[in-house]
């Protein structure tokens, strides 16, 4: 059970489950892009405090992580480097991403990957009595991925049991389905890896099957 072991690590370094599943992600892009530093985004929740509680709306602003790898460098190295990338990405999240992406008009995109979370308290359905809204008709509706907006989209839900379910979408111009399928199986891999010895190197980690390197070199991540 994946959710169940990335949950013992969390508590085992005292941090939080995603901040292991977003550690072991960069610790992935890593070793199939061999690059030693790079970019990704992750949207921040900006729903705090009681003033925005009850307010309707999606209240996030994408912050952008910046990873750092060395061959030494160990699932519990990059994974509290994940807990601080993200503890600064909250304190900055404010600052409009906009402003930042009118800044570099000119250059390449700030990110072309992103990682996301979205913690589920009511399971796929939702109903007048449990959603909070009483008196109001609320359902959800999946929003079909925009092809383009990223080369690589990941978002893991947690579920009301705990349990994590992960999609990965992905620029279908750029990536096929199977170079992706390959990517989430050593994704797999290497969670496994790290939640069985965080102190062992990513570098000595072994991936699950061979790696399309020419496709995901075109991730572009700078």
């Amino acid at each position: 059970d994946v959710a169940r072991q990335v949950r013992a690590t969390a508590a085992t370094l005292a941090v939080t489950p995603f901040t292991v599943l977003l550690g072991v992600f960069e610790a992935l892009l890593h070793r199939c892009t061999g690059q030693g530093e790079f970019t990704i985004g992750c949207p921040v929740s900006l729903r705090r405090g009681r003033a925005l509680r009850e307010v309707v709306g999606m209240l996030v602003n994408p912050v952008v992580l910046r990873s750092s790898f060395t061959p030494g460098t160990t699932f519990a190295t990059a994974i509290a480097a994940a807990g601080r990338q993200l503890s600064e990405g909250v304190a900055r999240a404010a600052y409009p991403f906009p402003l930042v992406q009118a800044a570099r008009r000119d250059r390449d995109p700030l990110v072309r990957v992103t990682i996301t979370l979205l913690t589920r308290q009511h399971g796929d359905t939702l109903s007048d009595t449990s959603n909070g809204f009483v008196g109001h008709r609320v359902r959800q509706l999946v929003v079909p991925y925009d092809e383009g907006q990223f080369d690589l989209a990941v978002t893991v839900h947690q579920l009301p049991d705990l349990a994590l379910r992960t999609e990965f979408n992905y620029d279908r111009d750029l990536l096929d389905r199977a170079t992706v399928e390959r990517l989430f199986d050593q994704y797999l891999a290497l969670l496994g890896a790290a939640c069985a010895d965080p102190a062992a190197t990513v570098a000595d980690a072994r991936l699950a099957g061979d790696v399309d390197e020419r496709m995901l070199l075109e991730l572009g991540m700078s």
